[in-house]
């Protein structure tokens, strides 16, 4: 498998997960374990939005958390 693949499938199975250990792990194996305490779960829902391969049923999941939560649908790529 090559390098790309395996990066998307690793990110895929753990944001769909949605275990902090799995993903916090997986952060930290691809160095991007730098997101402030407060914004963790509002990004990850947000990235799991992004997922092409998540099912809608899972989707909707992150937008009723970030709903609930106060926070937008929306992603801003600004």
């Amino acid at each position: 498998m090559d390098t790309i693949r395996k990066f998307v499938q690793e990110r895929n199975e753990a944001l769909g997960s949605l275990d902090e250990g799995k993903i916090k792990a997986y952060m930290k194996k691809y160095g991007c374990d730098d997101i402030p305490e407060p914004y963790f779960w509002p990004s990850i829902h947000k990235a799991r939005l992004q997922i092409g391969s998540l099912s809608e049923e899972e989707k909707e999941i992150s937008r009723e958390w970030l709903m609930e939560h106060g926070y937008s649908t929306e992603v801003n790529y600004e």
